[in-house]
Order: structure tokens, then C-alpha cells, then sequence
């Protein structure tokens, strides 16, 4: 009789599209079927267990995470690449009908301590859903790495979730958002994530939803809070057959409700208005870059930006609420202004240490003395080291020989 294969904290489980053998689970030899799928997660794995997936499409299979692990104890599910690519989760779902389908990944009120990596999820209304919860006590303890989402309208959905970790998961090709966190979450990391809407194809930003957005904090229901987004990109947020005058679409968004924000060496890239829309008071932007948005960094209630680039946009910085301080970051070729305050800001933008270069005029506001400059210049040949409008926010392209003390300075290696 065979027996569980135990590692170091727990058992290790196999299954493939067809299984084999006895399908038990306990070697490859025997693997669980595609079918079992929900029964083993469910039923079978206890706390510390680990399943391993084999590759394949896994089509019209659906995943109800019930019950979950323990602290130091996960549930872990990974997918494994054979020389075919990893296991890929599949639905039949269709951009013309965004509204209409299946979600792959749902997670449930007891689902806590569960970690997915080396996935993919294609073709589904939600890749991945975690509703509001029932249950007075969030989610706990969920991990989710390189488990990517393509063709869908959501790709993670997410409600009621502490302790939450999301890294290496790249989304594209979404009509309406890619990572959204609706409400109850918090101690939120998004680590390495990218959410890439069209790819830069213009067909798929003609049937994209009305506000698309990368990643969006919602403020609904039960707050959220403790939010950090670190190395991620939003780019490609597009949908320029929008009715209304004022045509929106960001990379990120955060709304009012939310509280404790940061951003830290992320990128937002070509979206159709705001490269970070952000209403959470005083949010914190650290080695930051805007490029190619109409509205690259648009604060509502105050913030710091340190060390960020704003170029080849309509407005670098926009404000309408509290103050913002600036301090060494760099805005470039800007057809606005570089910084703009609309009517209800009620404190000024301070900038330190900065550097202003081929922006139609450095200021608007509606009074005098709302933008403060210190120790700024205003340079026309500021010899940035490779300036160009398709830089992908790497390496030290914006970084400026005559100017070394200001503005935006890359900090990390210059990448191969």
C-alpha cells in the first residue's frame, strides 16, 4: 500500500488532466485526475500538504477553495512545467459578451492560509474571485505567485482579505480591470505585478470597457487599508471609444475610503488619463515613472513623491486637495504643465531639488504662491542620458549629466 510522500511540513499529492494508474495521488504513477481536482483540495489536503499539477489545459475546470491550512501550515498548489508550459485553466469567454461566463478561482469564507503559484487562467468573467465574506473574520494569509490571467473582465476580485500577498502575477488582455480590491482588505503587498490591458493592440482597446483600470482599490463596504504596491507596472489602460467628453482610464487607482498607501519603483505607461489616480490621503510615491498618460500623477488628498519621473504627457502632477511635497523627480516634456491645481486644492505643491525641462510652463494654479519651488531648475538642455517617448521606465535613461543633484536619479543597476 502506498502511502503519502511527506516533506517538511506535510504531504505531497500529484494530479494530471487524465490521472493514472489507481489515482490516489501519492506518485505521479498514480496521479489524481482533473476531475478530483476540487475533492482533493477540499477533502483530501490538510494544512501543510502540497499538490502539484501537471501541464496541460485544464478546460471548463473550476476551483471552490472551501477549507484552507493553518498559520505556518498553508495549503500550497503548484503548477509544474514539463518542457510543455505550465497548467492552464481554461473557460469559454468572449470580449464581445464581457458580462457573461464563468469564474475559475472562487474563494470561500474559511478559505485562509492557501498559497497558488506557477498557474494560468484564461477565458473567464473572474479569474480569480474572492466575494464579500459572511464571515466576520477576513480571509487570512493568502498567497498567490506567478499565477497569471489573460482574456477575461476581472482577473483577481477581491473581497475581505488580510495578510495578503501577491507577486510575479501578470494580467493582459482584461476589458474592464485587472487586480481590483473591492472592500475588508488589508496588509495588501503587490509585489513585481503587471496589469497590461491591450498589449498596445488597437482593436482590443476599441471593445474594452468603459474605465479600464490596472489595479483599483475600491472604497465600498468594509475599508481597506495598508496597501503597498512594489515594482509593478499598469500600462496600456485604454479605451479611447468612450462617450463622454472626459475619456478616464488609469493605470492605478485608489479610492477616498482607503488608508496607509505606497508606491514604490512602480510604472504606469501610456493610460488613457491617469497613470496613479489616488483619493487615499497622503500617499507616498518612491522611485516612481509616469510616461505617456494624459495625467501622469493625479493626488486628491495630498502626498509625497520622491525621486519620480512625470514625461511625455498632458499634466506631470495634478492636485486638488491637500499638500504634496516633491523632492528630486523629474518632469519632461509635459504639454500642459508640469504641475497643475485645480480649483479645490488647499495647500500647495512644494517642489525640492527638482528639474523641469520642455513643459509648456512649469505651474498652473488657481492662486499665486500654491506652487512653491525650492532649490528647482528649469532646464532646456538638462542631457538626460537616452531620453525617449517609448522608454519603459528602466535603467537610467532620464537620469541628468548636467544636472546630478536634481531630479530623478535611477538607483539600481542599469539592466542588461
Amino acid at each position: 500500500m502506498l502511502l503519502p510522500v511527506f516533506g517538511v511540513s506535510g504531504a505531497h499529492y500529484h494530479l494530471s488532466l487524465e490521472g493514472a494508474g489507481t489515482k490516489d495521488g501519492l506518485v505521479w504513477a498514480h496521479a489524481f485526475s482533473a476531475e478530483d481536482l476540487d475533492h482533493v483540495v477540499n477533502e483530501i489536503m490538510q494544512p501543510g500538504d502540497h499538490l502539484h499539477i501537471a501541464p496541460g489545459v485544464y478546460q471548463d475546470i473550476k476551483l471552490h477553495l472551501r477549507k484552507g491550512g493553518e498559520p505556518g501550515k498553508p495549503k500550497t498548489i503548484t503548477g509544474l512545467d514539463h518542457g510543455q508550459g505550465l497548467p492552464v485553466f481554461s473557460m469559454a469567454w468572449s470580449e464581445q459578451k464581457p458580462d457573461k461566463g464563468e469564474t475559475i478561482i472562487e474563494i470561500g469564507d474559511s478559505a485562509s492560509y492557501i498559497t497558488l503559484e506557477r498557474l494560468r487562467i484564461k477565458g473567464a468573467v473572474t479569474g480569480v474571485h474572492a466575494p464579500k465574506s459572511g464571515s466576520a473574520t477576513p480571509r487570512k494569509g493568502l498567497l498567490f505567485r506567478d499565477v497569471d490571467v489573460s482574456h477575461c473582465r476581472h482577473g483577481y476580485y477581491l473581497s475581505d482579505c488580510e495578510d495578503l500577498l501577491l507577486e510575479r502575477c501578470d494580467l493582459k488582455r482584461y476589458t474592464k480591470h485587472a487586480f481590483r480590491l473591492e472592500e475588508g482588505c488589508s496588509s495588501v503587498v503587490f509585489k513585481e505585478c503587471s496589469a497590461d490591458c491591450s498589449e498596445g493592440d488597437a482593436a482590443w482597446e476599441k471593445i474594452t470597457e468603459s474605465l479600464p483600470f490596472g489595479f483599483f482599490v475600491n472604497d465600498k463596504g468594509r475599508p481597506n487599508s495598508r496597501i503597498r504596491f512594489e515594482h509593478c507596472l499598469a500600462r496600456n489602460n485604454m479605451m479611447p471609444l468612450q462617450t463622454n467628453s472626459y475619456k478616464n482610464g488609469d493605470g492605478f487607482v485608489v479610492e477616498a475610503g482607503v488608508s496607509d498607501v505606497s508606491f514604490s519603483h512602480c510604472r504606469a505607461i501610456r493610460n488613457q488619463d491617469g497613470g496613479y489616480d489616488v483619493k487615499a490621503m497622503d500617499t507616498v510615491f518612491t522611485d516612481c515613472i509616469g510616461i505617456g498618460n494624459s495625467r501622469t500623477f493625479r493626488l486628491w488628498n495630498g502626498g509625497t513623491l520622491k525621486n519620480c519621473v512625470a514625461a511625455w504627457a498632458n499634466v506631470g502632477l495634478w492636485s486638488n486637495g491637500s499638500a504634496v511635497k516633491v523632492t528630486n523627480s523629474t518632469f519632461y516634456q509635459l504639454s500642459e504643465t508640469a504641475i497643475l491645481l485645480d480649483d479645490d486644492a488647499s495647500a500647495p505643491v512644494t517642489l525640492s531639488q527638482s528639474l523641469i525641462s520642455e513643459c509648456k510652463t512649469t505651474h498652473e494654479a488657481p492662486e499665486a504662491g500654491m506652487v512653491i519651488l525650492k532649490n528647482t531648475l528649469t532646464s532646456s538642455d538638462p542631457e538626460f542620458v537616452k531620453p525617449k517617448q517609448d522608454w519603459d521606465g528602466k535603467g537610467n535613461a532620464m537620469n541628468s549629466l548636467a544636472h546630478p543633484e536634481h531630479g530623478y536619479k535611477n538607483r539600481e543597476p542599469t539592466p542588461r
